[in-house]
């Protein structure tokens, strides 16, 4: 019982302060986490681009995790996670 009131309470905080994370296997995946991290925990992206936000590149990975699972698209810039979103469903 504790358990789940320990979890429930840990879902309504992240949804209170609108943070976002991504689970790879037993792995969460947050903001600031490196590239190196994030391969480790979630393998090989399946799309690698290159991108110019003003003066500073970034780098952004996408996950395609199947049919019936949403795309996972990571943006880093200086070996740190910066953004995530979520996409239409994979293929």
């Amino acid at each position: 019982m504790k358990q789940n009131y320990l979890k429930y309470l840990l879902i309504l905080l992240l949804l209170q302060n609108k943070s976002y994370a991504l689970r790879c296997g037993n792995a969460v995946i947050v903001l600031g986490d490196t590239p190196q991290t994030v391969k480790i925990a979630c393998g090989k992206p399946t799309q690698i681009h290159s991108l110019r936000r003003g003066k500073s590149k970034a780098i952004q990975w996408t996950y395609d995790f199947g049919p019936h699972a949403f795309k996972e698209v990571l943006t880093f810039q200086k070996d740190k996670l910066v953004q995530m979103n979520t996409a239409g469903y994979g293929e």
